[in-house]
């Protein structure tokens, strides 16, 4: 069931170790790779933005649920910039982290476009 979604989502432990995830997250970051997957979250995660997630993973036992922004590297190398949601799960005694990863490069590319062309058109007013 879970495999239908739209979205990418992976289930890992604390440091970032794939145990499970769905097609989107295989096409997407390549993790049916058996070595991108044995090299974890830490090598699909931006290397800036890794010490962020990782904190933010750390926090998630007394914060509850967290939504953060972040990047990380598609399989053919590009970069994506993600909208994820995180929270633990409890699957046979074991606490994990589900991960959602939502895909907002678009969104991102056409809100820089936005802000250059508005740069653009406020300084030809000068």
């Amino acid at each position: 069931m879970l495999d239908a979604a739209a979205d990418a989502w992976i289930l890992h432990d604390f440091d970032g170790v794939v145990l499970e995830r769905n097609h989107v997250a295989d096409e997407a970051f390549g993790l049916a790779e058996p070595a991108r997957r044995a090299a974890g979250l830490r090598a699909v995660f931006h290397e800036e933005d890794w010490p962020h997630v990782a904190a933010t993973w750390a926090r998630l036992d007394e914060a509850g649920p967290s939504a953060y922004d972040t990047r990380a590297r598609r399989a053919d190398g590009a970069l994506a910039h993600l909208s994820v949601r995180s929270g633990v799960v409890e699957l046979a005694g074991s606490r994990l982290v589900l991960s959602v990863l939502r895909d907002e490069s678009e969104r991102v590319r056409l809100e820089h476009a936005l802000r250059a062309a508005t740069r653009a058109a406020s300084n030809r007013r000068r």
